[in-house]
C-alpha cells in the first residue's frame, strides 16, 4: 500500500442555492473528501445526471457525505468529487451552507512520489 498517511490539504465553505454547483476549489491529489451540510437540505449527484431540488441524494441539515477511506487506501473518490453536483432541496428555508476538507496522501502533498 502507500507510504504516508491521511492529511488535509484543503477547505472550503460553499453555498448552494437554487442553481446546480460543483465543488469550486478541489487541490490536486484530492482523493478523499469529508462534507457537512451545515443547515439546509440539499440533492447531489456525483456521476450520470444532474441533481433537481426533488431529485438525486437527498443529504439533510447536519449530515455528512462521508468520502473519507476508512483504513483502506485502495479505495478513493478522486473521480467522484470533481464530478459531484448539488443543489438546494425543495424543503430547504434558505441557501445551504457546506463545509469541505479534502484529504490526499502525505507523500503526494510534500513532492514524495
Amino acid at each position: 500500500g502507500p507510504s504516508g498517511g491521511l492529511i488535509e490539504i484543503g477547505f472550503e465553505t460553499l453555498t448552494v442555492s437554487t442553481s446546480v454547483v460543483t465543488l469550486a476549489s478541489v487541490p490536486a491529489g484530492t482523493r478523499w473528501a469529508l462534507i457537512f451540510f451545515q443547515n439546509q437540505p440539499v440533492r447531489w449527484r456525483a456521476g450520470q445526471g444532474v441533481p433537481t431540488a426533488t431529485t438525486g441524494q437527498y443529504a439533510g441539515a447536519g449530515s455528512y457525505l462521508d468520502w473519507t477511506p476508512g483504513g483502506d487506501f485502495r479505495w478513493d473518490y478522486a473521480q467522484m468529487i470533481p464530478a459531484l453536483r448539488m443543489i438546494r432541496d425543495t424543503g430547504a428555508s434558505g441557501d445551504a451552507t457546506l463545509a469541505i476538507t479534502y484529504f490526499g496522501l502525505h507523500r503526494y502533498a510534500t513532492g514524495e512520489e
